[in-house]
């Protein structure tokens, strides 16, 4: 009997907005994001060869920015002063790994940016973009509340008081009824 081999099909990977963008010497190299933003955004890289997203914001927006912080898992979200009286919101990628999730979760926050009036309205447009993202990926999982806990807990001690007097069997039916 002849056994064929399944055809392994590749793909060319799609483009990232990182690519043809030069690893700088010292501070980083960007490229201005192609379309329409209330705020300049632009695709970077670092020293280090770490891809980055960086949003160009006028005035201080530090008291916001400390306020409403996000901490995402493999993205470092942090704001940067600049002498010139701007500051720039820059999200560096931890890991290379995940640059299409990056890439992503970039190209939308760049799109969501339209909408954005002003430097603060774009900063409180860009942390609860990313703080969505943070959400949508963590799965969400439904977290119970104090008085759920205490809930779920007294019938945990009463199924088990009812094992230990009457029997497995008895404490399943209960909990079945």
């Amino acid at each position: 009997m002849m056994m064929t081999q399944p055809t392994r099909r590749t793909t060319m990977s799609e483009t990232s907005p990182w690519d043809g963008i030069g690893i700088p010497g010292a501070d980083v190299t960007v490229r201005l994001v192609d379309g329409k933003t209330a705020v300049p955004c632009f695709w970077g890289r670092a020293p280090d060869e770490t891809c980055l997203f960086i949003i160009e914001l006028q005035g201080d927006h530090s008291a916001q920015f400390r306020k409403n912080v996000v901490i995402v898992n493999g993205v470092a979200v942090d704001l940067r002063g600049h002498d010139s009286g701007q500051q720039h919101l820059v999200l560096t990628l931890e890991k290379q790994v995940d640059l299409d999730l990056f890439a992503g979760l970039c190209r939308t926050l760049a799109s969501a940016l339209v909408h954005a009036s002003d430097s603060a309205n774009a900063l409180t447009i860009a942390l609860n973009h990313i703080r969505r993202w943070k959400n949508f990926l963590s799965g969400r999982s439904q977290r119970l509340s104090a008085e759920e806990i205490r809930g779920l807990f007294a019938e945990l001690v009463f199924l088990l008081e009812l094992i230990d007097r009457k029997s497995a069997a008895t404490a399943i039916a209960a909990l079945n009824a």
